[in-house]
Parts: C-alpha cells; sequence; structure tokens
C-alpha cells in the first residue's frame, strides 16, 4: 500500500469511530486514493450482504427469495414451499457461503488493488515517481525520505521533461527541509547529479553547501568513503557554494581538521582535495571581482565589473547591463512589450508563442512571478569571438529570490552592436 492509512483506520472511519477531523481528512484523502476507495468500498459491500437488515427482518435469505421472480419459475409448482425448504432448512450453509463469497470479494479487490500499484510502480520511471511524491500532499520529512529512496540514480533532464520544468521545486524542497536529511542520505545525495547543469547545479551546490557547513568533520568523513571522482565532483559542488563569500574562515578550518589528528589518512586525503577545491574557487572568485563599482537599479544595490575590454566603453558597459537588468524584471513581471523591444523576434516567439521552444519557455515559467530580494554581482559586458566574423556580448547576473532562498545565476547573450542591444538568447 503506497499510503499512510490502512485498513484499521478506513474501517473505524466507516464505522463512524473517528474525531470530526480525522473524519473530514480520510473523507477528502478518499476522492484521490485508489487503495483507500476500494476498502471503503469492499466494506461497503461486506455491510449490504452481511450485516442484519430491518427492512428485511433481519434475515439475508429473506431478502434472497424477495428479489426472485417466482412466477418465472413456478409453473404449477409450489413454488414458495420449495424455496422455503431450501433456503431455511440449509441457512446455515447458504448464509456461510454468502459470507464467504463477501469476503473473497474483498481480498479480490484487495489483491487487485495491491497488483495494479504494483504494476504502476515497475512501469513507472525513477523520475516519475520522485515527481509523483513531490506532488503528494503529506508529512514533508516523510515525504523526504521516500523522494531520496529514489532519487540516487535521477537523470534531471529526463525530470525536467516528465515535470514541465520544475526541478526547481524538487530542488527547493530538498534544500527547504535539509534539517530532515540524515547520515545515510548524504551518500545519496553525492550520487544524484546526472545531467545536471546550470541553475539546476547551483542549486544543488546549495544543499551539498549546507550539509557540508553543518557538521565539516561528519561531511569529510562521509565523503572519505566515495571514490576518488566522486570526491572531487562533491568538492567542486561544495567549494562553488562556500564562494558565494569569503571562504577563507573556512578554508582555515579545514586545514586544521586535516592537521588533527581527528581523521584518518583517506579522510585527511579527502579534507585536502576539498581544500584544493576551496583554494582554486576562492582565487577564480579573485581575479572575477577585479575592478568593481556599485550601480544602482530600482532600489537595489549591485556590485558590478567593469569591462576590460577595450572595444568597450564605459558608456557601452551600462548601456548592455541595464538592457540585461530590464530583461530581467521583464520577465519576472510578463512584461511582454519590454521583452519585444529587447529581443530579437526569433526569441520573442520562442518566449511567447505556443509553437515556440519549449526549454526557453519553461526557464521562462521559472523566472515569471518571483520576487527578487537582491543582487550578489552584474559582471560587465564581455565581447567573446566566436569566429573570424563574428563577435557576440555576453552579461552575468546572480541574483538571490526569496521563493528559491538562493543565489539563481542569469546569463545573456547579446548581437555585437553597441549602439543598440538586442538580445538573442538567455539561460539560468
Amino acid at each position: 500500500m503506497s499510503c499512510k492509512y490502512d485498513l484499521e483506520v478506513i474501517t473505524k472511519y466507516f464505522e463512524g469511530n473517528l474525531p470530526k477531523d480525522k473524519t473530514d481528512e480520510i473523507s477528502a484523502h478518499l476522492k484521490t486514493c485508489k487503495t483507500c476507495s476500494t476498502m471503503y468500498s469492499s466494506l461497503s459491500l461486506t455491510k449490504k450482504y452481511i450485516t442484519a437488515d430491518a427492512a428485511y427482518k433481519g434475515n439475508v435469505l429473506y431478502s434472497i427469495e424477495k428479489s426472485l421472480d417466482k412466477d418465472k419459475y413456478r409453473r404449477g409448482k409450489k413454488w414458495s414451499f420449495f424455496l422455503d425448504k431450501l433456503l431455511f432448512n440449509n441457512k446455515n450453509i447458504i448464509t456461510s457461503s454468502v459470507a464467504a463469497t463477501v469476503v473473497l470479494i474483498l481480498i479480490v479487490f484487495t489483491l487487485q488493488n495491491w497488483y495494479g500499484n504494483l504494476n504502476d510502480k515497475k512501469s513507472m520511471s525513477g523520475e516519475e515517481k520522485i515527481f509523483k511524491k513531490l506532488l503528494e500532499e503529506g508529512d514533508s520529512k516523510l515525504k523526504l525520505k521516500e523522494i531520496l529512496a529514489s532519487i540516487q540514480t535521477i537523470d534531471w533532464k529526463a525530470y525536467e521533461n516528465i515535470s514541465n520544468g520544475k526541478s526547481f521545486e524538487l530542488l527547493n524542497f530538498i534544500y527547504e527541509n535539509i534539517s530532515f536529511v540524515e547520515d545515510d542520505d548524504i551518500p545519496i545525495l553525492f550520487k544524484s547529479n546526472i545531467n545536471l547543469d546550470g541553475a539546476y547545479a547551483e542549486q544543488y551546490s546549495a544543499i551539498l553547501g549546507e550539509l557540508f557547513i553543518r557538521d565539516k568533520f561528519n561531511f569529510v568523513r562521509i565523503l572519505s568513503k566515495s571514490n576518488l571522482q566522486e570526491i572531487k565532483t562533491v568538492s567542486e559542488y561544495v567549494a562553488y557554494y562556500c564562494c558565494y563569500s569569503d571562504p577563507q574562515d573556512v578554508i582555515t578550518e579545514m586545514k586544521e581538521l586535516s592537521n588533527s589528528s581527528n581523521l584518518y589518512d583517506k579522510e585527511k586525503n579527502t579534507a585536502e582535495i576539498l581544500i584544493a577545491s576551496l583554494e582554486s574557487r576562492q582565487m577564480l572568485t579573485a581575479s572575477d571581482k577585479i575592478p568593481s563599482t556599485y550601480i544602482n537599479y530600482n532600489g537595489y544595490e549591485i556590485l558590478s565589473y567593469s569591462s576590460t575590454d577595450p572595444s568597450i566603453s564605459e558608456d557601452n558597459v551600462k548601456t548592455f547591463q541595464d538592457a540585461s537588468l530590464r530583461f530581467l524584471f521583464a520577465l519576472v513581471k510578463e512584461d511582454s512589450k519590454v521583452l519585444q523591444e529587447l529581443c530579437t523576434e526569433k526569441l520573442y516567439n520562442d518566449l511567447t508563442k505556443p509553437h515556440g521552444n519549449q526549454e526557453i519557455q519553461n526557464m521562462y515559467k521559472n523566472l515569471a512571478g518571483i520576487e527578487i530580494t537582491g543582487f550578489n554581482n552584474i559582471t560587465s559586458p564581455i565581447v567573446s569571438h566566436n569566429s573570424s566574423i563574428e563577435k557576440k556580448i555576453y552579461v552575468n547576473i546572480l541574483f538571490y529570490t526569496s521563493n528559491l532562498s538562493r543565489v539563481t545565476h542569469f546569463g545573456i547573450t547579446f548581437s555585437y552592436n553597441l549602439e543598440t542591444p538586442i538580445i538573442e538568447s538567455f539561460g539560468i
């Protein structure tokens, strides 16, 4: 049985022996749960044929006799006398047979439902099971446990298609309930990153990063049991998350842990791999942040990085930064007028038309209506020479959202036109 209610609870509901709030809860549940609905129907059928009914003189055999068309079988015989003799002289046998038949019906219903659920589980992919479980109501701790039981082999591209672009909701559910993640669950999360990229990878790094921050010694101990490639991969995700702010304190703490006598050799090696990833990411982040200045946009103070490309002047930098932020807010506010102004015709059609690009529209849905609570930084326009004759301009933004509780990476690609910013594509 796949739900939390068993036969005992449904029986108490059927008999009216539950409190009103619980009765209302079960009533609503029966409308959506095939398993419990079948049990309830079986109980109703049992009562109909076994329980004494005053309307039929308290005798199930009497009701059988009344339901028969006696004229059809009379043919000059004393039908009533014959039927009375047949039924009432053998009432013990017949009553037992009726009861046995009803019990058999109950068993068949239950087995049929159980087998149907079993077939459903066999035919459903792991991604479908996870999505179905995510949509269910119920205790978050139990739901998380059941999701983690299937998430180790999740293919995020497949899940994105099955869930119609709702990978953020799953990652955010895990993040918001991270306090329920136990030690046995952590190795499962280490492996659940197949085809994970873009903003989803950032949210995944936030999950691993929070588990690391929660208890660094325990995290290292668990991670050390993984293979070398997995240790390196997880370390990169952790380092990425820790470098949203200055990771120096974390690096210092990890070095102290690595030099202590509390770790075995393999645990020390794991700690050193984490330290190397943190230091590498720290250097990369530091090089990105030179030089920088603050800009204001709609009341937000944003750390902005100046361009070092000589072909882009300070005025050009401001033009593309403003266009990038206008585009981001147009997506959030679903402002089609601004989108049409800033986008190429193809991108606008992909965003808004029924025949548009499904992947792009899924990204749009993930941004539409969110609440932006603050910005971390915005990079200056960067000119990229894709070929000898083609140039592109890229702008990247990191911003905080209230419903995702994370930093979201947002990238925009412009045509190389320093006079009028035209957006060709974007990604999150």
